[in-house]
């Protein structure tokens, strides 16, 4: 089951200053996975059962994929990084280009 875009998170992307493009290209990987997509501490939240999976954090050196439940992935590949040091359980992707993106969606479909 696919999601269904969130015409907030369309409003929201139109007016990103950094990586709007890399923003759109793993948002369409994660529209294409049952998840609901939300506009949460203003930013791209994607959910299911009502519980938060993702959320896409824009930063000055790169885009990150924070996954909420992080250190409870299996991470054989060992590309999660911890959030900080006060952090226990979240975890992120980080890229800094599409083709980032595009060589880790194998990766981002299964951790999802």
């Amino acid at each position: 089951m696919k999601t269904t875009a969130n015409p907030k998170i369309d409003a929201w992307l139109d007016r990103a200053v950094q990586w709007q493009v890399e923003m759109r290209a793993l948002r369409k990987i994660l529209l294409q996975l049952p998840l609901q997509e939300e506009l949460k501490w203003a930013k791209p939240c994607y959910t299911a059962n009502g519980k938060n999976i993702v959320i896409m954090q824009p930063f000055k050196q790169q885009l990150a994929l924070l996954f909420f439940q992080g250190s409870r992935l299996s991470d054989p590949a060992g590309v999660l990084c911890e959030q900080g040091p006060n952090s226990r359980l979240a975890r992120r992707l980080e890229f800094t280009s599409v083709a980032g993106i595009e060589k880790l969606k194998p990766l981002v479909q299964n951790y999802v």
